[in-house]
């Protein structure tokens, strides 16, 4: 793994088992006393680092006022990587202090790919080498720096090092996921898993600037992490913490899950439990000790109010109830919350599904902590319910008795609010499992008042989560909402339809100026589902305003022979409607088991295939803000994307999960396919894109200088002057070389006749044009093979269909 302690926006390739730490280099040589004006480059400075200082010369003395020496204000300023970063500051200690914020401005944990080599068995753990550095106290390292100072003879030592602050210039902290292989060694039920949480517990308690922390690694968070995030808070209760992301593990005491010899075992998928009877009055749940939880305590309810909180893979009714009074703290300045149940969960666990019935409750308000709640696991509006339970009451009467008339004696101008109650009745009827009938919503807030509060979300993501339509019209506030990630929920479409009618546009009315335009109420500009229903399309084409949405990402992942809607809805009700203002596109029908990797020619994918006139539409040039698109296209449409490609001159990121009629075996590969792009880029340079993804495949597109003789092997560099072959894709690499080969032979032979028919008297001008033509610097194109850039290309993260 590697731990990147670069500045946001940084990017470049990491070794694995690296440490980018500033602490291991030996800064001690570095004369403490030299002047910015006059710098002195150490004996142990690379090559390269010196090399550089010296073709900043003439730039420098291009600034430099005549009399006077250089100043800090003076140096250039453009360096971009965290490596130039480093090099600058070991120049200077006046420049060590400068660069040292912007070093560790970011730490984060990468796991490098699963096929990556290790570089022996001495390696350094970086995971746990890095957290120390940050951990180990100011006398600790000046005793230590001493000690070693004296072993080699030099007790005069910098003590730099003994003033280890280096924690409180870090920002955002991140650990991210890996293979499982791997990971599986740092779960909390082991002693590294352990020793990693108290690491982390440490160095986060001295980042008191920390502003994001990210856990993605699925093994489990110590209670004393949350613990050293709270402790960043002052009296008045605020801190800079903003940002917390968290995924969780299977918190279910199994020690054959736990082993890192073994696979990670996955549970057979089960039919959802039948709905079970409310608890006998009297009967309530006992409170139980810390001791037989088997979820960490505390956790969310001891951090300070955030704005952005996500919390993935919850199987637990503990993390929702601690949840709960995060979300009550942070009500007034939350804007994003993502919630994902773990598969495990939903398919065992009673408290995953919404719950309706007179004698049940959201949240035990009474209880200090989780092992105290007296009320069921069965709760009022499920997972939402539980959420919301301390700032809202969805248990409550409705204003109106017209919200509880059937449909057929429903009037048609009836307003919004009474048809939404009703279609959450119908809803609560038809499909939502119920323990009690008749009296769904009555006032129970006999010793406290009703909380009528609401969430003002602008981005909202939900997994796995069983949607409660009560909670989704009642609690949250859509009207600000930007952002809407809905993925795997059951109770989709009777969403969809109640916010089609709870937010239908409003006419202009009667007697209006000329021209007066429709008023929509919803501001969505980012929708994400793996479920395309008419519902969805009906509310995109009804309640949306046309040419105001940013992103659509449609991926219909249902178990079903074929979609329920067809690709020329999806066209006339989404992508059409918002043609102008999409930047991002995503259109796939794949289903939830295929793979990009071992999709067949009979899949499900084929039914959104985009050819004839819809990639026509999208080729044609009227999608100026496309800046991403991912679509299943036909193979032989291939070259007419790759001509059309200049009408998409804005395009940045291509998506291609498929093509249908092709054949593994007798088609090109994704490389082949992706080497025909830098040829088109080559002859019409307006083109901007730079990644293109080919199933299993990414690849970058990048420009290279001619004299740059450092390219893998495994790159492709194209010459800009070069067309191409369009006719040679179907070669074996035999076939090319051989024609490459011929190609070669016949240049050089037509070169000696051209210069056996040259006279002397021209030679030295021919000579003169080829020494010019030689030192002609125009880039080159590069096609190079990475990992998919998810982090930073939302349509190659959205692409796996999960938060």
């Amino acid at each position: 793994m590697a731990v990147d302690t670069a500045a946001a926006g940084a990017s470049e390739t990491k070794d694995p088992l690296t440490l980018h730490s500033l602490t291991r280099h030996d800064t001690n040589h570095v004369p403490p006393d030299l002047s910015v004006g006059e710098i002195h480059l150490p004996t142990s400075v690379s090559p390269a680092m010196i090399q550089l200082i010296k073709d900043k010369n003439r730039e420098w003395e291009g600034v430099k006022i005549k009399g006077t020496p250089l100043t800090l204000l003076n140096l250039p300023v453009d360096l971009t990587y965290t490596n130039d970063v480093i090099a600058l500051a070991m120049t200077h200690s006046a420049l060590y202090k400068l660069a040292l914020p912007n070093i560790y401005s970011r730490f984060d944990i990468v796991w490098p790919d699963v096929n990556s080599q290790t570089q022996g068995s001495k390696c350094v753990d970086a995971l746990s080498y890095g957290l120390a550095t940050l951990c180990l106290p100011s006398r600790f390292a000046e005793t230590t720096q001493r000690s070693r100072a004296v072993g080699r003879g030099r007790p005069n030592i910098s003590h730099r090092l003994a003033n280890n602050d280096y924690a409180k210039y870090i920002r955002k902290f991140s650990i991210g996921d890996g293979p499982p292989e791997w990971t599986s060694e740092y779960l909390i039920t082991k002693e590294s898993g352990k020793m990693l949480g108290t690491l982390v517990a440490v160095a986060v308690s001295k980042m008191v600037n920390l502003e994001t922390f990210v856990w993605d690694m699925p093994t489990g968070v110590l209670s004393d992490v949350f613990m050293a995030l709270s402790s960043h808070e002052d009296d008045q209760g605020q801190a800079k913490l903003e940002k917390v992301w968290i995924r969780w593990h299977n918190s279910s005491t199994t020690s054959s899950s736990s082993s890192a010899s073994s696979p990670t075992t996955v549970l057979p998928t089960l039919n959802p439990p039948p709905p079970i009877l409310p608890s006998i009055p009297g009967a309530l749940p006992q409170p139980k000790s810390y001791a037989q939880s088997c979820a960490e305590y505390p956790t969310f309810s001891v951090l300070p109010p955030l704005k952005s909180l996500t919390v993935l893979d919850i199987d637990d009714l503990s993390y929702l109830d601690e949840m709960s009074v995060l979300i009550e703290r942070s009500a007034s300045q939350l804007r994003e919350l993502q919630v994902g149940m773990s598969k495990r969960a939903c398919d065992l666990h009673d408290f995953a599904r919404p719950w309706y019935g007179a004698n049940l409750q959201q949240v035990d308000h009474e209880a200090k902590w989780p092992g105290e709640s007296r009320i069921p696991t069965t709760r009022l509006g499920g997972v939402l319910g539980v959420l919301v339970g301390r700032i809202h009451d969805i248990r409550r009467t409705p204003k109106s008795k017209s919200c509880q008339i059937s449909t057929h004696e429903q009037n048609a101008d009836a307003p919004n609010d009474e048809k939404t109650m009703e279609l959450v009745n119908e809803t609560n009827e038809a499909s939502q499992p119920r323990v009690a009938v008749d009296d769904d919503f009555p006032t129970s807030c006999p010793d406290r008042k009703c909380l009528e509060g609401k969430l003002k979300l602008e981005t909202l993501a939900l997994e796995r989560v069983t949607l409660s339509i009560a909670v989704c019209s009642r609690a949250i506030d859509w009207s600000g909402m930007t952002s809407l990630t809905i993925l795997n929920c059951q109770h989709h479409e009777a969403l969809w339809k109640v916010l089609r009618h709870q937010f239908q546009p409003t006419p202009p009315a009667l007697g209006s100026p000329k021209g007066t335009s429709t008023r929509y109420h919803l501001s969505l500009k980012r929708i994400s589902t793996d479920v395309v229903s008419p519902a969805l399309l009906g509310f995109l084409k009804e309640t949306i305003a046309p040419n105001t949405m940013e992103t659509i990402f449609l991926q219909d992942r249902q178990r079903t022979i074929k979609p329920s809607v067809t690709l020329e809805q999806v066209f006339k009700s989404a992508v059409k409607r918002q043609r102008h203002s999409l930047k991002r596109l995503l259109i796939d029908s794949s289903d939830k088991e295929t793979t990009s990797i071992s999709m067949g020619n009979n899949g499900r994918w084929r039914h959104w295939a985009v050819k004839n006139e819809f990639l026509s539409y999208i080729t044609s040039g009227r999608m100026t803000s496309l800046r991403e698109l991912g679509m299943v296209i036909d193979c032989n449409d291939w070259h007419t994307l790759l001509q059309q490609l200049p009408q998409m001159a804005n395009l940045r990121s291509l998506y291609i999960p498929q093509m249908v009629g092709r054949d593994s075996r007798s088609s090109p590969t994704p490389r082949e396919l992706a080497l025909q792009v830098p040829d088109i880029i080559s002859l019409r340079r307006e083109i901007r894109l730079t990644y293109v993804g080919l199933w299993h495949k990414c690849f970058e597109i990048t420009e290279v200088k001619r004299d740059d003789r450092s390219q893998d092997d495994n790159d492709h560099v194209v010459s800009t002057n070069n067309g191409g072959n369009s006719e040679g894709d179907d070669m074996t690499d035999e076939e090319e070389d051989e024609d490459e080969d011929d190609e070669v032979e016949a240049f050089m032979d037509a070169e000696n006749e051209t210069t056996e028919e040259i006279s002397s008297d021209d030679q030295s001008e021919a000579d003169s044009f080829m020494e010019e033509t030689a030192n002609n610097s125009l880039p080159r194109l590069g096609l190079r093979e990475i990992l998919y850039y998810d982090e930073n290309v939302e349509i190659f993260r959205a692409r796996h269909g999960k938060l």
